[in-house]
């Protein structure tokens, strides 16, 4: 069986979005120890380097306060840890720990 590329780009369309919904579906239903939001949190961390609350919530979409108690989550299960920036000591940076940088390949 020989599998064709479709031809119109309105069916490529078509088929992404019946597959979309249930690829967000397993995604979502999956069991794990912490939220799509801290895991993609602890990601972008561990692939751009330690940084401000304020910047890792403009990036993951969630308010600062909700990115406060989120790091406050990661931090307290040794996932993540506060450290002050070398280059301005009132900064507050966030980066992953050892435990931490494995969590995102799990998930």
């Amino acid at each position: 069986m020989s599998l064709q590329r479709a031809a119109d780009p309105g069916d490529r369309a078509a088929a992404a979005g019946a597959i979309y919904p249930l690829l967000t579906a397993a995604v979502r239903h999956q069991p794990r120890d912490i939220s799509l939001t801290a895991a993609s949190t602890l990601a972008t961390v561990e692939r751009s380097g330690p940084r401000r609350i304020t910047d890792l919530a403009v990036t993951e979409g969630v308010t600062q306060p909700s990115m406060t108690a989120l790091v406050t989550v990661l931090a307290g299960a040794g996932l993540a840890e506060r450290r002050p920036d070398p280059r301005d000591q009132r900064v507050v940076l966030v980066a992953p720990c050892a435990a931490g940088h494995q969590a995102p390949a799990c998930y």
